[in-house]
Parts: C-alpha cells; structure tokens; sequence
C-alpha cells in the first residue's frame, strides 16, 4: 500500500480503494493495470462502506474487464451504490463519488439515464483534478458524445489526465497520432505515446502497438514482436488480441500455420462475445478449418457475430440465404434483412449493390425501381 500510494497522490483517503483505482487506471503507480488485482481491493473498500466501489465493480462487469461481461451483475452493483451514501459524498465533494455519479447517470442504473446529469458529474471532478474523469471528458470531446466532436479539447483534457499518467489518455492520445485526429498524423508519435501506456500493461496499448508490428505501420514488420504483446494483453482478456493471435496463426504470420491453434484463440475471444471472433469460427465451420466441416454450426456463429452488428458476418448469412431462397419459405425474407441491416448499420457497399438489384428484379422482394435505385446510388 505505502509503495502505491507513494508514487502519486492517492485519489482515495481510503487505502482498498486507492489501490483499486491503480490497478484499474495505472496512474503511474508501480503496480501495472490488472484489472483482477482490483477486485479484492474494491470489494473489501465497498465492505467497509465505501459505496462508489460499487460502481467500479459494475463497470469492470459491464465492461467485461478482465473477465466475462456480466450486465445484470453490473445493474446490481450499480442499485447498490445508488442505495449507498454515495450520492451524499458527491455532493459534499468528494471527486471520486462524483466520477462514479457520472458512470451511475451515464448507465442509468436505478436513475432515469441523463447524459446532461453524467457529463455535469464528472465535469464537478475534472474541475477538482480528479485524472480519471479528465479522462473522461476527454472521451466525450474525441466522441462527440455530450459535446460538439472535439480532436483539439480532447488532446487538451488527455494532457491534463497523464500528468498522473492515466494509461487510458496515453493509449487515446497514441490513438489521435496514429489516425491524424487533430493533429498531424505520426506513427512515431502514436508508438511513443502507446509503449507509456504499454509499461503500465494497458490491454488497448498492447493491442494497438502489436497490431503496428503486424502490419509494419510506422515500425519494421515483426510478427514475433506483435504475438507477444498480443499475449500481454490477451492476459487481461482483451478479446481482439486474441483474435489477432488467432489471425496469426490461421495465416502463418510469425508462426508455424496452425487452424487448431487458431481456432482455440477465437472460442477463447468469442467467449467474450468478440463478433469478430464468431465471425471468424463460423468460416472455420464452413470451409473445414481447424475442425469438421458443418454448415449449420457455421450459421450458429455467423448469427451470433451478426446480431452483434458485424458487417462482414450480416453479408455473408444474406448471401447464404439469397443462395438458398428455394429450400426453405424463410429464407428470401431473411436475405433482404440482412442486406437492409448491413446496407443501414454498416453502409456495405456489396449488401446495398445487392440490395438495389434484388428491388430491381424483383427477386425475394416486390419489385420497386425507386427502391432499387437509392440503394444502387448508396453503394456509387
């Protein structure tokens, strides 16, 4: 306790809870993140009456931190701290009860959900230099979530928030760099702003800095070196490295090819509900990969990555349903859904292509030019 709360002025009087937030934020604390190291930590603070750990507890369960997401859990620590002295305690001023009022009105977790409300909460503890919620506001700005999209207020609230090295604003602002958002792009930038998130174990970091390796963006390609960050970061169940590691081994980047190991990687990351994972095991299903050729267990997943939103698995199942309009009276049905689900969530070009031609002929839908040219012009 003495090394961590040492390093940095501790955000908590309370040592359970300052520990906690080190481990789930790194604040530049010599212990690196670990969100499973938080747990214990919150949960003894929370014992002890210290109601905002319950939100913390919800968010590390909603967000799947560590572990598997669990929203029904995360609701209930969050109608915990509601019933908490919490709210009392923000509104006294204590900057880390506001930070967790914000996430309670942001979640609307026994509160009607009230963006204003969330925003005016972490603003309180911004404005108290609470890091965390620096943080946060910085988020809102690069999302436009709250505020007018912001590149330039964004990189302003990141820069207040890693002077206690926020791990979260060193990856964001490595993010802003690599995809020249507000700033002129730089990979080295990106790289150099990734590894100070990287040394205090940040999955996205991980994540972020081995997919540059992979792809030889702004570093020499290094297979060897993207696996192993993959694993850091796959350590702290951050699904899309394991796809990534998946990705490797299912082409033989690095390593040796191997499906079975490949797909071992994606059943660890679609037991995180990864779309992306699912989507990747439904064309192992199909062609045979790593496993026994089954289409209906193919479908299984594509259906899953697809009720996800993923566009790659909501083409795949309409063009599998357009294909086999004949054998079954839902089929046609479903094909247009799909096309209309991944022409409207996801603007797919190939899914609006198909979409304008099957309104054009007619075919599995009632024939409508003024239908079939929208989409058709969608996908120019």
């Amino acid at each position: 306790t003495k090394k961590i709360m040492g390093i940095i002025p501790p955000l908590s009087s309370d040592p359970d809870l300052a520990i906690a937030l080190c481990y789930l934020y790194g604040l530049g604390s010599q212990e690196k993140v670990c969100y499973k190291n938080a747990i214990p930590h919150l949960q003894k603070a929370l014992d002890r009456g210290i109601g905002c750990c319950a939100i913390f507890l919800a968010k590390i369960a909603k967000e799947g931190l560590g572990r598997k997401a669990d929203l029904e859990e995360a609701r209930k620590y969050g109608i915990r701290a509601l019933e908490s002295n919490m709210m009392e305690e923000a509104n006294k001023g204590d900057h880390v009860a506001q930070l967790a009022c914000g996430y309670l009105y942001e979640w609307g977790y026994g509160v009607s959900y009230d963006e204003k409300v969330a925003i005016s909460w972490f603003q309180k503890a911004a404005e108290q230099g609470n890091p965390i919620a620096e943080n946060v506001i910085g988020v809102k700005h690069h999302n436009g979530e709250g505020f007018t999209k912001s590149y330039k207020l964004a990189m302003e609230w990141y820069l207040r928030a890693v002077k206690k090295r926020v791990a979260h604003s060193e990856c964001n602002i490595g993010v802003l760099y690599e995809f020249g958002q507000g700033v002129t792009q730089s990979y080295s930038k990106a790289k150099e702003w990734h590894e100070k998130a990287v040394q205090q174990n940040y999955p996205r970091s991980l994540f972020n800095l081995g997919n540059m390796y992979q792809s030889g963006c702004g570093v020499p390609r290094d297979y060897e070196e993207a696996k192993r960050l993959y694993l850091l970061a796959s350590e702290q169940c951050y699904s899309s490295a394991q796809v990534n590691l998946g990705i490797l081994y299912w082409n033989g980047f690095g390593v040796s090819q191997d499906f079975t190991i490949s797909m071992d990687w994606f059943i660890k990351a679609a037991e995180f509900n990864d779309p992306v994972a699912q989507y990747n095991l439904g064309l192992m299903h199909k062609f045979g990969l790593g496993t026994e050729q089954n289409s209906n267990r193919a479908i299984e997943w594509f259906e899953k990555s697809a009720q996800q939103k993923y566009p790659s698995a909501q083409y795949t199942l309409a063009m599998h349903y357009l294909t086999h309009s004949n054998t079954d009276l839902d089929f046609p049905q479903k094909s247009i859904k799909y096309l209309k689900l991944a022409s409207i969530d996801n603007n797919h070009i190939r899914a609006q292509y198909e979409l304008g031609k099957l309104f054009q002929e007619g075919k599995n839908v009632k024939q409508n030019n003024e239908e079939a040219l929208k989409w058709l012009y969608a996908c120019i």
